[in-house]
């Protein structure tokens, strides 16, 4: 979990960098550096009875409350988001992450795919996302079996992130089962590969 919170952390800061932040929403990004997630919520609720429907409160209130696990409010609150602004990269962004921790992989996917289309592959961001992609596979890989195209991506966006993040804290566990994968991969594409005692 430790790793992960690191990568949704640099993606956090490069959202909003572009937003007239108000004062509620540069208290609650504070609190959320410290892991003050309950205090964060509170902070972000009093800004959206300022500011209502304002999407950059709404979306960091869905994170603070994605990580204090209370999934079902953040999934409202990300879903009323994307209706309105379905190119929102933040709200993208943590529906994939909400469903990852809710080990719903297939659920994660097209958020964390929709949010590589609104990025450059330079950006630092487009890793952390890489890595959601590859992980999300690798979990099916374990509880549901993947297909051929499958396996491409998920070899694809683990290969991208070992090339822009050699030195991460998760590039050796990368790099371990890229290299046990490619041994026991099928070769038939008709095959799905599915590997329920793990690799």
């Amino acid at each position: 979990m430790k790793k992960t919170t690191l990568l949704l952390f640099v993606f956090l800061y490069a959202c909003f960098q572009g937003f007239s932040q108000t004062e509620e929403m540069e208290k609650g990004n504070k609190l959320l550096d410290q892991n003050k997630h309950a205090e964060a919520e509170q902070v972000y609720r009093e800004g959206l009875k300022k500011y209502p429907g304002t999407t950059p409160l709404q979306t960091q209130l869905a994170f603070a409350l994605i990580q204090q696990k209370k999934y079902d409010e953040a999934e409202k609150l990300i879903l009323e988001v994307l209706k309105k602004e379905p190119l929102d990269m933040p709200a993208n962004w943590y529906g994939g992450v909400m469903y990852f921790y809710r080990e719903m992989p297939r659920k994660a996917l097209p958020r964390f795919e929709k949010t590589l289309t609104l990025l450059k592959p330079e950006m630092g961001q487009f890793a952390s996302a890489c890595w959601f992609i590859g992980k999300c596979y690798e979990n099916m890989l374990y509880t549901e079996g993947i297909t051929y195209k499958e396996t491409k991506r998920m070899i694809e966006v683990w290969e991208f992130f070992l090339k822009a993040r050699p030195n991460a804290a998760e590039a050796e566990d990368v790099k371990e089962f890229l290299e046990k994968a490619e041994e026991r991969r099928p070769e038939d594409e008709a095959d799905l590969w599915f590997e329920p005692e793990g690799l």
